[in-house]
């Protein structure tokens, strides 16, 4: 068998046309898109997908937005550990992630280490492989 060169897109940065009703996209904070495909700032809100970390905020019509793992805050009542780590964790705001659910459970990644902050792989994950929502 051969060697392959399979591209990586890990790290790489999308652009988005933002959502009419958002003002604001501050540099630093979580996106997601809703079902017709525009930017919002992460939130358990309903229908949204968690797609990366804003790295430049609206300029030209467009917000874009970089897949990676990052830092993200820890939620102080549900706050993200070691026990947690491989398993999903979720939006509670766009600068803090949970290991509960909250109400429309909105997965932001998979933690793949914690110290003061929680690191992790955000951007697209297939809502039908968390396991909470299975239930």
């Amino acid at each position: 068998m051969m060697d392959r060169d399979t591209h990586c897109i890990q790290g790489e940065l999308f652009e988005y046309l933002p959502a009419p009703t958002a003002t604001e996209f501050p540099v630093g904070h979580m996106a997601a898109v809703d079902a017709t495909g525009l930017l919002h700032l992460a939130a358990d809100a309903e229908g949204l997908v968690v797609v990366g970390r804003i790295e430049r905020g609206l300029r030209h019509g467009r917000v874009t937005v970089r897949r990676g793992v990052f830092n993200w805050e820890k939620a102080a009542a549900t706050p993200p550990t070691a026990a947690n780590l491989g398993q999903f964790v979720y939006v509670a705001d766009s600068e803090t992630v949970s290991v509960a659910a909250g109400v429309n459970g909105i997965v932001a990644g998979v933690l793949l280490k914690v110290d003061d902050f929680a690191w992790v792989d955000t951007g697209f994950v297939r809502k039908d492989l968390d396991p909470a929502a299975a239930g």
